[in-house]
């Protein structure tokens, strides 16, 4: 009577253990950018969540105050606007070299000259709120557009 051992020898325990590597080296970088999509489209629907409220109180805190022909202009709304923001810290210009921003790629804008990496970077106001996101505007005496 053979007494027989069953058991994985220990190359066959180093292959397998490869292979799952292998397969987990191959997925892995798919499944961090699919969570990285994620995470940033909840952060761009919680940004426009919050600017939308805002929107909506200066809207409401206004009415009809906020017809331009009235004398409230682009200037007025961006104050009232930025006043009901949860702002933490400005950047008036130098934003990079502050540290306010992280430098980015894929920032030059061509339709926008406002918006490249120098006006970002160097020439705009930055405006951090407690959420970590930041808004910068274009140019708040005459028009309300904004990066975010």
């Amino acid at each position: 009577m053979k007494h027989v051992k069953k058991a994985f020898t220990l190359s066959e325990t180093l292959i397998t253990i490869g292979i799952i590597g292998i397969i987990a080296a191959m997925t892995l970088p798919v499944i961090t950018s699919k969570v990285e999509k994620a995470i940033l489209k909840n952060q761009i629907k919680k940004n426009y969540s919050i600017l939308s409220q805002v929107l909506q109180k200066v809207m409401f805190e206004y009415g009809d105050g906020l017809v331009i022909e009235s004398g409230f202009g682009f200037k007025e709304f961006n104050d009232a606007f930025l006043s009901n923001l949860k702002i933490i810290q400005i950047c008036d210009k130098n934003a990079l070299s502050k540290g306010c921003i992280p430098k980015y790629t894929g920032l030059n804008i061509s339709g926008c000259t406002a918006f490249n990496e120098n006006g970002v970077y160097n020439n705009r106001t930055v405006y951090i709120l407690n959420d970590g996101s930041f808004i910068i505007p274009y140019n708040a005496d005459w028009r309300s557009l904004w990066l975010v």
